[in-house]
């Protein structure tokens, strides 16, 4: 009894875990880093695809309304170190002329993209509810990393180092 018992224990355990695995698989593969669709400020679609494919690729959802995003966005301007072992695109659902306005008082290197959501069609197909949101992809685009909330800069910058080996 006690052996059966220990069998179906072990069965079960397994069964969850490759449930839970299976269902993270799907999701990563749901927010496969060529299946967005942004568009940028020019009004053209961002080709993800054209990006350095040698760095892994940071996706940061913001507001300029956002008092959080405002922090986050400061903190990321102050370390631009961060910038050089990443692809970084910055992602709204404000108009354009909102977010070049507010950009404008940021310190961000040239290379950061800049993309708007105004349809919340990314955020609504990720069921992202919260800002700021970081996605963070390897070299593959693969999602690697999701945050939502405040941004641990330090563990970000850790977790962009080891995937841009």
């Amino acid at each position: 009894m006690k052996v059966a018992l220990l069998i179906f224990g072990i069965l079960l355990i397994i069964i969850v875990f490759f449930k839970y695995k299976n269902t993270i698989n799907q999701q990563n593969k749901l927010i496969d880093l060529y299946s967005i669709n942004i568009y940028g400020l020019n009004g053209v679609i961002i080709d993800f695809e054209q990006r350095n494919k040698l760095k892994p690729s940071a996706v940061l959802l913001f507001s300029s309304d956002c008092d959080v995003c405002q922090i986050e966005l400061k903190t990321l301007g102050n370390d631009l170190s961060l910038f050089e072992y990443t692809n970084f695109f910055l992602v709204s659902n404000q108009p354009a002329i909102t977010i070049k306005q507010y950009l404008k008082t940021l310190n961000l290197p040239k290379n950061v993209v800049i993309g708007k959501d105004t349809l919340q069609s990314f955020s609504q197909n990720l069921k992202i509810t919260t800002i700021p949101y970081l996605l963070l992809y390897d070299s593959e685009g693969t999602l690697q990393y999701q945050q939502k909330g405040l941004t641990n800069i330090k563990l970000l910058k850790e977790k962009i180092k080891k995937l841009a080996k």
